[in-house]
């Protein structure tokens, strides 16, 4: 099966073949599983990361390499992760439906990869509110990833979600680009799990937004919670 997306066809060459750009899908295959980068959640702690417990390496990168879109991928090959890279199972998840991979870009320095053939439950509405004990938020966190988060506890984790919860639910909302592109912000939810939950909110100066599935329009108070 080929995990990606075909871009552009090239020259067809002698040989008859055809070389593609080929978008690929942040992915990685081990013991005949497709795995997908998570964006929906973090490791909540790099000790959750079993170290001791390699379940594979990346053997192939294809990214750049590939270019033939019926190229159909195998264990130990992934889109972005270099050669080498270890694979490590996750606490809680023994069955591997859930790994991670070092990346010095990725919050507390892993990236997560799921099973794509088990559901897990990473949407807004799938975080259990009551067990929130602690919200990050960091400011544009992909020109910055070890940038200093404003950190959100006791009662105001409350309050905060409250006015994530309150917001409007505006179908086909175009962002104020007047002033340049928005400022994004990195939520994270953590409860006891091993991870944490992952949410994009966006200020484009007229208004704070996010995506639990449409766009939600909120409240400037909770400019006041993140600055």
């Amino acid at each position: 099966m080929i995990l990606s997306l075909v871009g552009c066809t090239g020259v067809t060459n002698p040989l008859n073949t055809t070389s593609t750009i080929i978008d690929w899908v942040d992915f990685v295959k081990l013991n005949n599983k497709s795995y997908t980068g998570v964006h929906e959640a973090v490791i909540a702690d790099p000790a959750f990361v079993l170290t001791q417990q390699r379940v594979g390496t990346v053997k192939f990168k294809v990214d750049d390499v590939v270019t033939n879109s019926n190229y159909q991928t195998k264990d130990g090959d992934a889109a972005f992760l270099e050669i080498g890279t270890p694979l490590y199972e996750v606490q809680g998840f023994p069955d591997h439906s859930m790994i991670a991979a070092k990346d010095e870009q990725s919050l507390h320095g892993y990236k997560l990869f799921k099973d794509d053939s088990v559901k897990l439950n990473l949407n807004y509405k799938d975080i259990p509110k009551q067990q929130v004990t602690r919200i990050e938020i960091y400011k544009n966190s992909f020109k910055n990833p070890n940038s200093e988060p404003k950190i959100i506890e006791g009662k105001q984790v409350k309050s905060f979600i409250a006015l994530l919860d309150e917001g409007k639910i505006t179908q086909n909302y175009q962002p104020d680009m007047s002033k340049g592109d928005p400022t994004f912000y990195d939520m994270i939810f953590y409860t006891d799990k091993p991870y944490a939950y992952k949410q994009n909110l966006q200020d484009d100066g007229m208004n704070f937004y996010f995506y639990p599935w449409n766009v939600s329009i909120l409240s400037r108070d909770i400019g006041k919670m993140i600055e």
